[in-house]
């Protein structure tokens, strides 16, 4: 049963039973018209779009290959981008990462473009006599005006560009990194454990409202020399993607957690873990984390309050 509600009083709106097997992975768009749900047991991946206000099912979205993202669906609810790989072989092995867009009113694919440089998957690796896996997860981020697709490398400080409506390249720039910052960053840490994250880099990135600027944050695991995995957060970054300029870096050495802009643009709210450092045997449960809240272009604190445990946050536009 999926049960829709205001965010703000909590009272239901509306109630609806979608069909047998489909309900996993609910993706809402911005507006709140409109539910992605997975159907399970399909060889191909299928989604269901549904309207929140009816419960009618719009149609279904059948997408080839693999689907390694959540989906991106853009802020006027008319377009739905997946994120896969190009090459799914066994044993796996990284891949260039693949973007479709699709027409949420009719279901049929609008666009496809594929990044040779930038890859994304896992490989199966062996340390210390036993296998393991190394992951890389390029950041992602859809501007709010939907014009523009930014995909942050995994491997190194590179922003790619995509104009989304054309699903054509607009360009490639390579932002510069001080401070000894190695330019891998990572992406998604949303449930964690004490063991830590796992070999790899991962990255996520997410618009400022004016669709302008560009933060980009994650973790990396490496083994050391003496063979053990130690995994470090990457701090914060934001980057101009008119010049491609680095404007500011900030929180060296942590794990961001979450990035959440303000929607009039005057802040950034920021939660994380407090201690900078390795974070493979981290406690959720009794670790500390801090929620800041930020100058958007200089990454300056303005304020900062501290919670036990792992919490999520939302923020909410004011009245």
């Amino acid at each position: 049963m999926i049960i829709v509600r205001d965010g703000r009083t909590g009272a239901e709106l509306f109630r609806f039973e979608p069909a047998d097997g489909v309900g996993w992975s609910p993706v809402l768009s911005a507006d709140g018209s409109r539910l992605l749900l997975r159907a399970m047991g399909d060889a191909v991946p299928t989604l269901g779009v549904f309207d929140t206000r009816t419960g009618h099912l719009v149609n279904w979205v059948r997408t080839p290959g693999d689907v390694s993202f959540p989906p991106l669906i853009d802020a006027q609810a008319k377009r739905l981008y997946i994120l896969g790989l190009t090459d799914t072989r066994t044993p796996p092995e990284p891949s260039p990462i693949s973007i479709a867009a699709y027409d949420l009113d009719t279901g049929a694919e609008a666009g496809r473009v594929t990044l040779p440089d930038v890859l994304t998957g896992m490989r199966i690796v062996e340390r210390k006599g036993q296998q393991t896996q190394s992951e890389l997860t390029p950041g992602v981020a859809l501007s709010p005006d939907g014009r523009r697709i930014a995909v942050v490398s995994a491997e190194a400080d590179t922003v790619t560009l995509i104009d989304a409506q054309r699903m054509v390249v607009e360009c490639s720039f390579s932002f510069a990194r001080s401070g000894g910052l190695s330019g891998r960053l990572p992406f998604l840490p949303h449930e964690a454990e004490a063991k830590g994250f796992g070999e790899g880099t991962a990255k996520q990135a997410v618009f400022a409202p004016d669709g302008r600027h560009l933060y980009i944050f994650g973790y990396q695991g490496l083994y050391t020399a003496a063979g053990d995995l130690a995994d470090h957060g990457l701090g914060l970054a934001v980057v101009d993607v008119t010049t491609g300029k680095l404007v500011a870096q900030a929180f060296r050495d942590q794990w961001i957690d979450q990035v959440m802009p303000a929607p009039d643009g005057h802040s950034v709210y920021v939660s994380g873990l407090k201690q900078a450092g390795d974070i493979t045997h981290w406690s959720g449960e009794a670790s500390t984390f801090q929620f800041r809240r930020l100058d958007p272009n200089s990454l300056h604190v303005l304020a900062t309050r501290e919670f036990a445990g792992e919490p999520r946050f939302l923020v909410q536009p004011a009245r």
